[in-house]
């Protein structure tokens, strides 16, 4: 349910911060600051002198004010201890005798008997302690604001100290300074949650990398085997499947390379028995076919061997090496034209990236007359377009011709030469080095082949 949501993160980090040790405290500090709003607007709602509870601050304060008028020796340290200790919300009187009604409780005096007098009393030692409500104001909106108060406290029976406390000292502090610690703990909170999913995520990020590095180059490096257990127990997973593949390609070239030399054997043998046949014309039509095999011969094995991928990267001109195939096969009479930059440095394996564009090429110049080939950069890939003035390729078979030995009748029968692996060996090259080809029928007639590839960092 949780992770078909639409507002649900959808990397790694988001998740594992926002839905694991993110979630839990922003949920939590939440349901505690509305707590402590719901408490503070129903104190403020039900505000009550017999019902109030003095802030502890305040109670501290009345407490320290009562143990220095008791520690007094005259009245002149008396007069400093009131001024000293007073303040414009918060006025400080000492006097011999208790205000009148303070000892008697008389109205509107409350003594140890309410919840407010008797908690301060028990506070400060159970010293004699009256209270009374000076006024209670309202703002102009009507609604309730604190009341003043008189707390009296007998320190002795010659001395008592009078304590008119305003309403600013009941107040609360500012909403704004409540919202900025709130959103400090929060802001605190988001970063180290943050960089904790972080660092949990960064092994599975390497394993994504990894595994779309092993679809282009088998022979990469291992996985680092690092984080938490069960990411290192998924990343020496992914180290042997790599091994096992790279073992399972191995054993298969071994025995490609066996079976090659065994037909050639064979090849050999047949080359030789054909000059012992004395009718030229059936001579001549056995070594056009034994010429044909040896050909499907060695693209069979090429493309089965997967040289593209073994060959190492090295950083070339891809312009110049485009420009050197147009140039090949404009010498041996084909129509061939190049249109893109004149210099294109790129990382690529160069032998087969050589063999790509000279199977396009030779793909458009048999079935379409001739080839025009571009090159050019399109925002983070390399695009190289190969088009044609052939019979062009129906949409529904754009996909099947990628397919090894598949070739599609008439235009591209055997008659015309090839085994039907030009364009699977070209998309093979192209997807070793993380890109891909395409095709698309050309406006007016033809079609157009389109590489696209990354750009490496050299």
């Amino acid at each position: 349910m949780i992770a078909g949501w639409r507002g649900w993160p959808r990397s790694a980090v988001g998740r594992l911060g926002f839905g694991g040790m993110l979630g839990l405290l922003l949920v939590g500090i939440a349901v505690l600051a509305a707590g402590a709003i719901g408490l503070a607007w129903l104190g403020e709602r039900q505000f009550e002198p017999p019902q109030m509870r003095l802030p502890p601050p305040l109670v501290a304060r009345i407490g320290a004010i009562a143990t220095l008028v008791e520690e007094a020796p005259d009245d002149r340290a008396l007069e400093l201890v009131a001024r000293a200790t007073s303040s414009r919300d918060f006025r400080v009187i000492v006097a011999p005798r208790a205000p009148p009604g303070a000892v008697e409780l008389e109205p509107p005096w409350v003594g140890p008997d309410s919840r407010l007098a008797g908690a301060l009393a028990e506070r400060l030692g159970g010293r004699d302690v009256a209270i009374r409500l000076l006024h209670r104001s309202s703002g102009e909106d009507g609604e309730r604001r604190r009341p003043s108060f008189e707390v009296v406290v007998g320190v002795a029976p010659d001395r008592w100290v009078s304590m008119r406390i305003g309403r600013d000292a009941f107040e609360p502090p500012p909403p704004g300074r409540f919202l900025l610690t709130i959103a400090v703990v929060l802001g605190v909170v988001i970063v180290v949650a943050l960089l904790l999913a972080r660092s949990v995520a960064a092994p599975v990020r390497s394993l994504a990398r990894a595994a779309d590095r092993l679809g282009r180059d088998l022979n990469a490096p291992a996985l680092p085997e690092s984080g938490p257990r069960e990411l290192r127990a998924a990343a020496r997973a992914f180290n042997r499947m790599q091994a096992r593949l790279r073992s399972y390609i191995d054993d298969r070239t071994r025995m490609l390379a066996a079976i090659s030399q065994d037909l050639r054997t064979v090849l050999t043998r047949l080359r030789l028995r054909v000059e012992l046949i004395e009718d030229d014309e059936v001579r001549t039509r056995t070594e056009r076919d034994i010429d044909e095999m040896q050909q499907m011969l060695e693209a069979t094995l090429n493309f089965a061997r997967d040289d593209a991928a073994r060959e190492p990267k090295a950083e070339v001109d891809m312009a110049l090496l485009v420009r050197d195939a147009c140039a090949a096969f404009a010498e041996g009479g084909a129509a061939v034209a190049y249109a893109g930059p004149d210099a294109l440095r790129q990382p690529v394996r160069p032998v087969a990236m050589r063999r790509m564009i000279d199977n396009l090429i030779d793909n458009a110049v048999k079935y379409g007359g001739g080839a025009e080939v571009g090159l050019a950069t399109q925002g983070q890939g390399i695009v190289l377009t190969v088009a044609d003035r052939g019979p062009g390729i129906p949409a529904e078979l754009q996909e099947r011709v990628f397919e090894p030995f598949y070739r599609i009748e008439g235009s591209r029968s055997r008659e015309t030469g090839g085994s039907g692996l030009g364009l699977a060996v070209a998309r093979s090259v192209a997807r070793s080095h993380g890109g891909d080809i395409t095709l698309r029928q050309r406006p007016g007639g033809g079609t157009v082949a389109e590489v696209v590839l990354p750009v490496e960092p050299a």
